[in-house]
């Protein structure tokens, strides 16, 4: 799965909800509750949803950063992700930071049989000796449609012998991208002839799909927006490679595309100038001539948005559909659409950001 804007349904909440607990327990549940939130990385955390595989799936990735000295030596912290949509949820995998005395007395408790042990088959452990560390998390579970409109909220508690105190829920979701499955676009067919001994034979270049989306409005290649940091590594481990000559290139394609709302003057503009981003990109890292890269338009990507309301439900999902497949000119599609004001607004807020983008195909032989 390769590892797209869905706006937050939930703003994060801090309820410091400490109950009161005899002798030291009380003291260390105290002293867990008044230290910052954990840090989770990044945040938001990284969502995306593959609808090549079959049935699409979702992938949630991130890491907890557990500072020096954060987890108290006898006590157990629990972070138990939930993907939830305020009414639907499916629970994430669960992380256990235990304390050096915590988990010693959890395997005394497993050797004697006595004593509740924490089942940790389907959940991340680690135990924390004080030194701090970085853990990673990666979910992947069946995609439901209400999931577009999910977010990831973790509950921490805190738990000491066998009291469990609540401390507060988080909300660290994050924007959802969309892996869509391959248009069928028309494309020139890239085929390099080689003849040998008076036989020709053909070889397919291998295809190096890199996508990169913008703002509102922008054409400026941000490393910080949406997904793009991890596209742009992709593409500079790529450029790296051709630069050592380990790999031989046929050729590039960039097409760049706007969201089919607003101006059309500016939507071409803007088409145009996203493309030229890239382009100038790999020109400014590489020694790769520009004459070989091809450089395509799509002013407005009304193809684009017929796929995505075709690939999940939404209200008068048909007569959408027959807006956009329609005759009418661009604007009089928009004003058709806009006159549908709620389901409009989940057009704009979900699917028109995924538009804005542009998509490098690099072939190699």
């Amino acid at each position: 799965m390769g590892k797209s804007k869905i706006y937050r349904l939930f703003t994060a909440v801090a309820l410091y909800l400490v109950l009161p607990l005899a002798g030291a327990g009380c003291v260390s549940t105290k002293q867990v509750a008044s230290k910052p939130q954990l840090r989770i990385i990044p945040e938001p955390v990284n969502m995306v949803v593959d609808l090549e595989q079959e049935p699409a799936v979702v992938g949630v990735e991130y890491a907890v950063e557990i500072p020096e000295g954060y987890t108290q030596s006898r006590g157990q912290i629990i972070l138990q992700p939930v993907l939830t949509d305020g009414v639907n949820s499916t629970p994430l995998t669960a992380v256990y930071i235990n304390g050096t005395k915590f988990e010693q007395r959890e395997q005394r408790a497993g050797q004697s049989g006595k004593g509740a042990v924490t089942d940790y088959s389907q959940s991340i452990k680690t135990v924390d000796d004080g030194s701090g560390e970085l853990v990673g998390v990666l979910d992947v579970v069946p995609f439901e449609d209400w999931m577009a409109l999910a977010d990831v909220v973790v509950k921490m508690s805190y738990r000491e012998r066998d009291r469990t105190t609540y401390l507060y829920d988080r909300s660290v979701g994050g924007d959802i991208v969309f892996l869509l499955p391959p248009v069928d676009n028309p494309e020139p067919e890239v085929v390099a002839e080689v003849v040998e001994l008076g036989n020709v034979r053909e070889d397919d270049p291998v295809e190096k799909i890199f996508d990169f989306t913008y703002a509102i409005g922008s054409s400026s290649l941000d490393a910080e927006y949406d997904n793009n940091g991890m596209q742009i590594a992709g593409l500079n481990r790529l450029l790296s490679t051709l630069q050592a000559g380990d790999l031989l290139l046929d050729n590039i394609k960039i097409t760049g595309y706007s969201s089919p709302d607003g101006p059309y003057e500016a939507n071409h503009r803007l088409a145009g100038l996203r493309a030229e981003a890239v382009k100038s990109y790999i020109v400014n890292n590489s020694n790769i001539d520009p004459y070989i890269m091809e450089v395509e338009v799509v002013d407005e990507d009304w193809r684009g948005l017929n796929e995505l309301i075709m690939y999940f439900d939404i209200e008068h999902q048909q007569k959408i559909l027959d807006i956009i497949e329609g005759h009418a000119t661009p604007q009089q599609k928009e004003a058709q659409l806009k006159a549908m004001p709620e389901q409009y607004k989940f057009i704009k807020d979900n699917y028109l950001p995924r538009l804005r983008r542009t998509t490098c195909r690099i072939y190699l032989n």
